[in-house]
């Protein structure tokens, strides 16, 4: 892998690839958002190179975040090919049913080193925490359910996030992510 030494990759993970289609419109409690912008995986994502990871991750969380507020999965095959062991059911679980939708749910990623550590060939690991904050709402089957003021509606994991380098594209694994969950909205 190439390894760009002199650049220090630990700190808060910045994503900025996205296509706008129309005016955003964030979700209210009577509709869901519109004109969410969508992820592209930028171009050098599949290099085999410390910024082809970082590239791979940022586009992950964001395209994760996407599929929570739009509710839409017709571009998620580049990110099912890299996002290890997430199944369609999974996918489905995050969109919710039709009738169903988030206020924001906002990623935040925090890498602890600055450069992913070799564990074996084309197998690398990234030490990192990632947070989920939940919006102030939800909307299940058309219902309204608020966050209470009370409630720290947010999940905090951390670990050795794994990647693979394999068939010219990085591959996500997040099971060893362990939880630190603080009550949330139930999502």
């Amino acid at each position: 892998m190439w390894l760009d030494r002199q650049y220090d990759y630990s700190g808060e993970l910045k994503f900025d690839s996205y296509r706008q289609n129309g005016d955003y419109r964030e979700a209210t409690r009577s509709e869901p958002a519109q004109n969410v912008p969508v992820p592209v995986l930028p171009a050098h994502a599949d290099e085999r190179s410390v910024a082809g990871l970082y590239s791979t991750i940022g586009y992950i969380f964001a395209f994760t975040e996407y599929i929570i507020e739009s509710r839409n999965t017709g571009e998620a095959q580049p990110y099912m090919e890299r996002y290890q062991g997430l199944t369609q059911e999974e996918l489905d679980r995050m969109i919710g049913s039709g009738n169903s939708w988030f206020s924001k749910v906002r990623y935040h990623c925090t890498i602890h080193t600055p450069h992913p550590q070799k564990k074996e060939e084309d197998v690398y690991e990234w030490p990192m925490e990632y947070f989920i904050k939940f919006g102030d709402f939800e909307v299940i089957s058309g219902k309204v359910r608020e966050t209470p003021a009370s409630a720290t509606n947010s999940v905090t994991r951390s670990g050795p996030l794994k990647a693979r380098y394999e068939d010219h594209k990085w591959v996500i694994d997040f099971s060893e992510f362990t939880a630190n969950t603080n009550a949330s909205s139930g999502v």
